[in-house]
């Protein structure tokens, strides 16, 4: 697979169908579900707080960003043993990465 942004090769995106056995929230599967949408560019907080929460009338919890990067966490925990990795980049977000 090549990048889009720089055509260098790139790991094929994960199989995420072995996530669920591993973590089935439905939170952390959505923010699975966005990463793995935007591999392998970088997603930011607020794009996946939106995501999570966007058709919600009051646009979900008051700490919509906090409970995002509780989510990021606990699915960074369950694909570490797939061979993958959730990448901080800087202030613009995070990436899925495959772990060597």
């Amino acid at each position: 697979m090549k990048c889009p942004c720089c055509g260098s090769d790139i790991a094929s995106p994960p199989d995420m169908t072995a996530l669920v056995e591993i973590d089935a929230r439905p939170q952390v599967l959505a923010v699975a579900e966005l990463l793995l949408g935007n591999y392998p560019r970088t997603a930011s907080v607020e794009l996946m707080s939106d995501h999570l929460y966007g058709a919600l009338p009051g646009g979900g919890p008051d700490d919509a960003r906090g409970v995002v990067l509780v989510n990021v966490s606990r699915l960074k925990k369950a694909i570490e043993p797939l061979g993958w990795g959730v990448r901080r980049i800087g202030g613009a977000g995070y990436r899925l990465e495959k772990v060597v």
